[in-house]
């Protein structure tokens, strides 16, 4: 289900995340939903045209975070990948001791 807000509410600022732009503006309008749905004010749930319930609201959260991440992780893999593979010797250097040896008479 799409949140939509009404119209005539277009042009109202309300100041909740990190921005005071008009609600007609906002890419954040599920946020404001669901303090609206936590709180229950009506004065902000009249804003919108159509409102799912809580858990509906949360369940859009939760899947637009996940698609987040994996674009997230998608970028990270493809800025990791390595292009030519690091030489690695086939026989290990002898590590020195840092004892110190007996003199020889």
């Amino acid at each position: 289900m799409k949140i939509s807000i009404k119209p005539e509410f277009a042009k109202v600022k309300v100041a909740f995340g990190k921005s005071g732009k008009p609600l007609g503006q906002r890419d954040d309008l599920l946020e404001l939903a669901i303090i609206a749905r936590e709180s229950g004010n009506k004065n902000i749930i009249n804003y919108f045209s159509s409102l799912p319930k809580l858990s509906e609201l949360r369940m859009m959260k939760a899947g637009l975070l996940m698609n987040k991440i994996e674009q997230d992780h998608s970028k990270e893999t493809e800025e990791t990948k390595v292009s030519d593979p690091v030489a690695i010797p086939s026989e290990p250097k002898p590590i020195k001791s840092t004892k110190k040896q007996p003199k020889e008479d």
